[in-house]
């Protein structure tokens, strides 16, 4: 019984390591590049909090790295929540009073948006986190050993447009189930590709990520600038 969406991701990369899972306008990564990643950030999310089932924000704009971000906090044993970067301070501010995130993630591009919202606790910089230098396998293998099904694996927060923005918690097994019925009815495969246009902060971006993974495909993240004016 699959009760984890990394087994999925894990499972397409012994079949197909170097099959490339995202491309961005300037960029690309491999299944096998992508799992690394995350796992690096993982494992350093979880060195710094020594903590399972917390919540982390982040603060990213749409891109490969967010996703790694995204996924390396499901690898440390904890959730996520993307946050609109354009948001305004105040939104920003309320969803962490809301959330209080063990661990905001951002880059240097963002960095002092976020600072200006007034949040500052426990930020901690992308490229920090990727330190290459820490993968360490034996601690993630013993924090998946103790998931279940039923953990958390986002919060996504609502536009907020009739009143204060309200957090909905979602499980890996939420996910799964979904995603799962989406793969069989749409007959997505391993020669599938995904167009996403969706930001990552909106519900309807978890079916362009997490098919490519669960189905073996790939996902072009379509740059802004193709599909508004």
């Amino acid at each position: 019984m699959v009760k984890n969406i990394l087994q999925y991701l894990e499972n397409n990369v012994q079949k197909m390591p170097n099959k490339i899972i995202f491309l961005e306008e300037n960029d690309s990564i491999t299944y096998k590049k992508f799992m690394d990643s995350a796992k690096i950030v993982g494992s350093n999310i979880n060195n710094k909090l020594n903590k399972t089932n917390k919540s982390i924000a982040i603060f990213m704009e749409k891109g490969i790295e967010c996703l790694i971000a995204m996924i390396g906090t499901v690898y440390s044993g904890n959730f996520y929540t993307v946050i609109d970067t354009k948001s305004p301070e105040e939104r920003t501010k309320v969803i962490c009073d809301k959330l209080e995130p063990e661990m905001i993630i951002t880059d240097v591009k963002n960095y002092e948006k976020l600072e200006k919202t007034g949040v500052f606790k426990n930020i901690y910089l992308y490229d920090d986190l990727y330190s290459k230098e820490l993968l360490d396998e034996k601690l993630l293998n013993q924090i998946r050993r103790k998931m279940i099904d039923t953990d958390l694996m986002y919060v996504l927060f609502t536009s907020g447009s009739t009143g204060t923005p309200k957090g909905i918690a979602v499980s890996h097994k939420s996910v799964i189930s979904y995603i799962s019925s989406v793969v069989d009815i749409f007959k997505f495969d391993e020669n599938t590709v995904f167009g996403n246009q969706t930001p990552f902060y909106f519900s309807m971006s978890v079916l362009d990520i997490f098919s490519t993974i669960m189905a073996g495909g790939t996902l072009n993240i379509i740059p802004k600038k193709y599909f508004s004016f």
